[in-house]
């Protein structure tokens, strides 16, 4: 597994990840809602080169 930062090409895995509009309050959920979100606080985890999660943090 690998854990780095988010680049701007994450954000479609991670809108799919979560489902489009799953949760109206998730902002994980809307491509535009995590747009922007400051790439050095979300938090990617990869495994076999494959999108496995995200976290936000600080």
């Amino acid at each position: 597994m690998i854990v780095r930062y988010s680049t701007e090409s994450d954000l479609p895995k991670i809108e799919g990840h979560y489902g489009r509009l799953d949760n109206a309050g998730d902002p994980f959920c809307d491509l535009t809602g995590i747009q922007g979100i400051r790439f050095d606080w979300l938090v990617v985890a990869e495994v076999d080169g494959e999108y496995a999660g995200s976290f936000i943090g600080t």
